[in-house]
């Protein structure tokens, strides 16, 4: 099966993953990107090494624009939260309701397998 998620959500996060969390240190890291599904909530993640969560961590426009878009999509049944993590750095999870979409609209950038 394939899961529906909203175009641009997962590349948003991973770039925030580089550009704020991996970018500004001179050894480098990894991001992680894993996605669940249990019972009928969809959970993705994307977890850095990086510098951590700052005290303005999470007010960028690209992590503001996906909460308005979960909120306009799925009401109080989605959200976007921030944490810190084992490797050092931040951790940004999208929770959503599960939707399939048909396995012949994969690849499709509206889909995760």
């Amino acid at each position: 099966h394939c899961a529906e998620l909203p175009p641009m959500m997962l590349p948003t996060l991973v770039e925030n993953a580089i550009k704020h969390g991996l970018a500004p240190l001179t050894r480098g890291g990894a991001v992680r990107i894993a996605a669940d599904a249990t019972g009928h909530v969809l959970r993705v993640t994307v977890a850095d090494s990086g510098r951590g969560l700052s005290e303005s961590s999470g007010t960028g426009v690209g992590l503001a624009n996906i909460e308005r878009r979960l909120a306009a999509l799925y009401g109080d049944a989605a959200s976007l939260d921030l944490s810190h993590n084992d490797l050092g750095g931040a951790t940004a999870v999208i929770t959503l309701p599960l939707r399939y979409v048909a396995s012949n609209a994969w690849p499709h950038e509206h889909a995760v397998a």
